[in-house]
Parts: structure tokens; C-alpha cells; sequence
């Protein structure tokens, strides 16, 4: 196990690979609290360098931007929120050309058109676990949102607008599903609430999916095995070439409804997330294990016969 503070070029370069576990760009960006963010700015130089990383860095950023991966869903025939999306240098852009006031009222009257009905939301491109989320409502007046964009712009490279789904994601009412795939196995799903996190009645919880609507999970399930069958292949260095490799961890964390109705939508998408071990029982470690011992084998080119691996 390498911590974040002792990561570096030579200690990378002494493992066959090296694979992303919990801590990544995003998790390194967000909690490192030494002066000038040492330890991140670090760890960003070191990936950067490194050819044996997994999940490969072009993948890592593509899921951590979810205004790319939303993007690309959507291109891609995989149901998402209702959104779109603004990069700061488009908003740099059109505030050079116009002014801040007369652009965040475009963005409101862009809201109003797609008839999302009276609140919307926004988040944060590279934000984590709610860090300046935002819920607004057309009602108010604009200062309070113009002076959220202009915040949000300076911090990050872009923000994202959604509908807004009354109690989404922190309740029994219009829960979130966050489905845990190991290769393309599914293992296991969890629901996390404001008040506790809880697992499936099918897996021996006590969480029931909304309207009893039956085959919820199975539906949810093949709905989130598309989703990963869609997304960037795995690809690390081998020599000159670039080697397709097995998935490890990818977690898909779903919406159930829109508008009182059972229709799922792929809300996030994840290859370090917290895995709630305390929580459930599934042995997830122990399949995480043997799948990076086989993902390793295969990048090796060893089979199973080499049993001193």
C-alpha cells in the first residue's frame, strides 16, 4: 500500500502496476491540507509520468469530469438528468464579450426555456461529496445565483445544470442507487440517506425501491452493466503498445425516478469509491484482490499455471 505522501517516480516504477484504490486526483485535490498542496501537486507530476498506472490517467480524467462524462452519455445513448453543461473558459469568453450580469441572465432564461419547472441545480465539474452543490429557484432574485457562477468559475473548470428532483438522493422517497461492479460482475448496492446508509431487501437489507415496481434491481443492474459496456476501454502502456486490460472497481450510482415515475438515470460514475465496508456484507476486498491479480497476470501475459505470482 503506498500513501499519498510517499508517492514518487521510483516507487511507482518498482511495481509491475500500480492501482488506484479510494485516493485519486480528485480525493488528493480536495483533502490535501499542506501549504501550497504539496502532496497533490506531487501526486499529479508522478501520474503524469507514470506508463503502469490503472485505471490509465485518460480515463481517470474523463470520470472525473462529469460534465465530459455527461456529455458523452448523452451522445451515447445512456439516459442522464436532464442537464447541460458550461466550461469557465466559455463563460470567461462570453463574459469578455458581454458582462457577468447580462450572461448569468442568459443562463437563468436558458433554465426557464428547457421547463424544468421552478428549481434547478448546480454542481461543481471535479466536485466531490457535495462541495458547492447548489440548489436554486427561479423565483429568487439573480444576485445571489451571480454571485454563486462567479465563485463557482474561479475555482473550477466548469459547472453543471440539472433538473432538480424533489428529496433526490438523500432519502427512501427518491433514492440512489449505487451499484458496485468488480471486472463486470456486479457485487453488491447501497443506498445512502441523510439519516443512514442502507442496503436492498433482494440482498438481505431493508431498503425497498420505490412502487414495489417488480425486477427494480435486476432492471437497475442491466441498465448499469450498459453503462459500463459504453464507457472508455482500459488501456496501459506496454512498451509501445497500449495493452487492453480488464476493469477493476467501477461503481454506477442510478436515480430511480423522474417525476413521481420509474425511470432510471445514471446520476454519477466512479473507479475509487468509498466502499462501505462497514456497512454490508458482501467480501468485496477479496474480489477486488483476486481481480488485480488477474488483471496483473494478464498485463504480464502470465497464465494461471505461473502459481508463484
Amino acid at each position: 500500500m503506498i500513501l499519498p505522501a510517499d508517492i514518487s517516480d521510483a516507487r511507482l516504477k518498482a511495481n509491475d502496476l500500480n492501482f488506484m484504490l479510494i485516493y485519486d486526483l480528485l480525493e488528493g485535490f480536495h483533502t490535501d491540507r499542506t501549504k501550497g498542496k504539496r502532496v497533490y501537486k506531487n501526486l499529479v507530476q508522478c501520474l503524469n509520468k507514470a506508463t503502469n498506472i490503472f485505471p490509465q490517467m485518460d480515463y481517470q480524467k474523463f470520470i472525473n469530469s462529469k460534465a465530459e462524462y455527461y456529455n458523452y452519455f448523452a451522445k451515447h445513448g445512456v439516459p442522464i438528468c436532464p442537464t447541460f453543461t458550461l466550461g469557465a473558459d466559455a463563460f470567461k469568453a462570453s463574459v469578455d464579450s458581454s458582462n457577468l450580469e447580462t450572461v448569468t441572465k442568459n443562463l437563468i432564461a436558458k433554465v426557464k426555456k428547457l421547463g424544468w419547472g421552478d428549481h434547478f441545480i448546480c454542481k461543481p465539474v471535479y466536485g466531490q461529496e457535495s462541495k458547492d452543490f447548489k440548489k436554486f429557484s427561479l423565483k429568487d432574485g439573480e444576485a445571489s445565483f451571480t454571485k454563486y457562477i462567479e465563485k463557482l468559475m474561479k475555482k473550477y473548470p466548469g459547472v453543471i445544470f440539472q433538473k432538480y428532483l424533489h428529496k433526490f438522493g438523500n432519502s427512501k422517497i427518491c433514492p440512489e442507487v449505487r451499484l458496485y461492479f468488480v471486472g463486470d460482475e456486479y457485487q453488491f448496492s447501497i443506498v445512502a440517506t441523510k439519516q443512514k446508509i442502507l442496503t436492498l431487501k433482494e440482498e438481505g437489507g431493508s431498503m425497498k425501491l420505490p412502487y414495489g415496481q417488480t425486477g427494480s434491481l435486476d432492471k437497475l443492474i442491466e441498465q448499469a452493466k450498459d453503462v459500463i459496456a459504453k464507457l472508455p476501454l482500459m488501456k496501459v502502456k506496454q512498451g509501445r503498445r497500449n495493452k487492453i486490460l480488464p476493469r477493476l472497481l467501477t461503481r454506477v450510482d442510478m436515480g430511480v425516478l423522474q417525476d413521481g415515475k420509474f425511470k432510471p438515470f445514471v446520476n454519477e460514475v466512479e473507479f475509487v469509491p468509498s466502499l462501505y465496508v462497514e456497512d454490508h456484507s458482501n467480501p468485496i476486498d477479496l474480489a477486488l484482490a483476486e481481480q488485480m491479480v488477474t488483471i496483473t497476470k494478464e498485463y504480464l501475459g502470465l497464465d494461471d499455471s505461473d502459481s508463484d505470482f
